[in-house]
């Protein structure tokens, strides 16, 4: 571990101030790579099919070992690191709440970093990364470099003569730490967060020692087991990924050291073309009982090299890569998409096949549906942070992870409609009694409304949906119906039009009205009915006339 400098009991508010702002700064990193990864991510041109008997295609590709192709590889590459920062994001905030510190998820203006990276510093002095623009994009030079500067290894960094801040910061006339505009890279920002944690004071404890808290909120997104949840094992045997509820203080800083190693190894490697740890590589074998068997094999496989070395490699195979943005304007203008293109053996499919498919082409030629789809791209993002927040604060609050990757989906119908994601941020809006999330389930002006009147979100299950209603595909046993309080939705609004149950519900009452949904059936068909047993009273809605699937219905893929 790193020196351990006596401090006395007046440094003590000015050690805790710093810390905690280097653990927040921490938490803002690993969440700034998201969005810019995914972005980028689902910029690679591919097609997949809804299920395996649908005859529908949609934007986007899944991961696949067994697929030789530039596009696949890049995929496979990039896809392995952006589940990894989700682990990164996971690590630094539960190291936040074990020193009495919740962590916040702000949405971050992705057009105001100009050359710097947050933490990082400006690219514009480092040495051969001085034309890269921070900034969301289609996987194209600009943003791999960025990518390499951003998981730039600490001991590579250095040969540029970064600037290295030490450790205690100096503090201004009120006793305030003054920290540092920049860190020269991600591996000195944990460095620095190392030295903190080890501060000694003259009651010889540690600045750890005295801010652990025993048994603070941990989330767990790839250790927890739960058959319910279909994660019956854990993905990372060999390292803890939260810190134990009866952990001792000083078992606690070695497990904290642990994942401080972990994110560095991970991210950055230990040292040039060196493997990834072995603890610190999912379990392939168990990832297979958790999540489908390509996926499994293709985090095994990549997880082995530093996110570094990933980058550096699809960099090598960026002149073979088709992205989206790339394909479009081989396409007429306005006309890009066909029928053809979007069902799988088109010669095969049935008229109502052909004439959905045609629906859904014209809808994604529609100069105006990208910046719809945007939209509501950056309403499920900033719903999503919310959520996330809330679980770091409260333990009874599951993580969105089946959020989060649905997001994936709606990235991927921005680029292929001819827009690019901006995950802008935006304030959710306050939910009243009655509202509905999806066109046209409104009480207020029932069929009328052309799209969500309560916030465009992702819920899975954690999200603020109070009082909404109509999620695009509700929990077993349950309706698309509106929620009576947060946490009770579904996995998304609005409802896809292609949205479907995938299993047969027992009946529910709605109002004296028994309703059923049974596999197959459509998820909005149902939320109308729902929607008109609920305000059987209401004239309006009783005569009031399903409205026919907007642009945004139309497009968004189902889960």
């Amino acid at each position: 571990m790193s020196s351990k400098p006596t401090h006395n009991a007046q440094q003590f508010p000015a050690d805790r101030s710093a810390l905690h702002q280097l653990l927040q700064l921490a938490v803002e990193v690993e969440l700034f790579t998201i969005p810019l990864y995914m972005s980028s991510l689902y910029s690679i041109r591919g097609m997949y099919p809804s299920s395996s008997t649908s005859q529908n295609l949609w934007p986007g590709i899944k991961p696949n070992p067994n697929v030789s192709s530039p596009n696949q590889y890049a995929y496979n590459a990039i896809f392995s690191v952006y589940i990894q920062e989700m682990l990164h994001l996971q690590l630094a905030s539960n190291l936040c709440t074990a020193v009495g510190f919740t962590p916040k998820f702000p949405a971050l203006d992705y057009t105001s970093f100009g050359s710097s990276i947050p933490c990082i510093g400006d690219l514009k002095t480092v040495k051969g990364y001085e034309d890269v623009q921070v900034k969301l994009g289609p996987l194209d030079r600009n943003q791999i470099k960025l990518f390499l500067a951003i998981e730039m290894p600490d001991w590579e960094a250095n040969n540029d003569g970064h600037l290295r801040p030490a450790t205690p910061f100096p503090t201004d006339a009120g006793g305030k730490p003054v920290m540092p505009a920049a860190f020269g890279s991600i591996g000195h920002l944990y460095h620095c967060i190392e030295q903190y944690f080890d501060i000694m004071y003259d009651d010889k404890m540690s600045l750890w020692e005295k801010l652990f808290t025993p048994n603070s909120v941990q989330v767990d997104m790839f250790n927890f087991k739960s058959a319910s949840a279909q994660h019956p094992t854990r993905e990372y045997p060999l390292f803890p990924v939260t810190i134990p509820s009866d952990a001792t203080a000083k078992q606690a800083r070695k497990t904290a050291q642990e994942m401080i190693t972990a994110i560095l190894d991970q991210g950055e490697g230990a040292q040039a073309n060196s493997e990834v740890p072995n603890r610190f590589v999912p379990a392939e074998k168990r990832m297979e009982k958790d999540e489908t068997k390509s996926n499994a094999i293709v985090r095994a496989q990549w997880d082995k090299q530093s996110h570094y070395d990933r980058f550096a490699l699809v960099a090598s195979w960026l002149d073979m890569i088709e992205t989206w943005p790339n394909w479009l304007a081989t396409r007429p203008a306005n006309a890009a998409w066909t029928a053809d293109d979007l069902l799988l053996e088109p010669q095969e499919a049935t008229p109502a096949e052909l004439a959905a498919a045609q629906a859904r082409a014209d809808a994604m030629n529609n100069p105006a549906t990208a910046a719809e789809i945007d939209n509501a791209l950056s309403h499920s993002y900033c719903n999503l942070l919310s959520a996330i927040e809330s679980s770091w604060s409260n333990a009874k609050i599951s993580f969105p992870a089946a959020a989060m990757q649905a997001l994936s989906t709606r990235v991927a119908t921005v680029w292929a409609t001819g827009g690019a994601p901006s995950f802008t941020p935006v304030t959710p809006n306050v939910i009243g009694s009655n509202a509905h999330a999806c066109q046209g389930l409104d009480p207020n002006s029932p069929g009328a409304n052309s799209c969500a009147n309560a916030v465009i979100h992702t819920c899975a299950g954690s999200n603020s949906c109070a009082n909404q209603g109509g999620c695009g595909y509700p929990p077993a046993e349950s309706l698309p119906d509106f929620n009576s309080a947060a946490g009770n939705g579904g996995c998304g609004a609005p409802i896809p039009d292609a949205q479907i149950f995938h299993g047969t519900n027992p009946p529910v009452s709605v109002d004296g009205n028994q309703i059923s949904a049974t596999n197959g059936q459509s998820v909005y068909d149902t939320a109308w009915q729902v929607f008109q047993a609920r305000f059987a009273s209401n004239p309006a809605v009783k005569n009031a006339q399903k409205p026919v699937p907007n642009n945004l219905r139309i497009v968004l893929p189902p889960s």
